[in-house]
């Protein structure tokens, strides 16, 4: 298995929600509940940005040890 590049993408929102009440107006979404929490947070003031670059090694099958 070849090595595995990650990246991640931090983004910190300034708002506050109750979560109960988020996750309830999303949950009507069904299967659409990450395109109903991107539609949320558009208007949402953007407080910090953070990535994060790393490699995840191949690993050895107990045969290649």
């Amino acid at each position: 298995m070849k090595d595995k590049e990650v990246y991640i993408i931090r983004i910190i929102l300034d708002v506050r929600w109750d979560s109960s009440a988020f996750w309830d107006s999303v949950r009507p979404a069904g299967p659409a509940w990450m395109e109903a929490i991107v539609r949320k947070c558009l208007d949402a003031k953007v407080k910090e940005v953070s990535w994060k670059h790393f490699y995840i090694p191949e690993r050895k099958t107990s045969s290649e040890k």
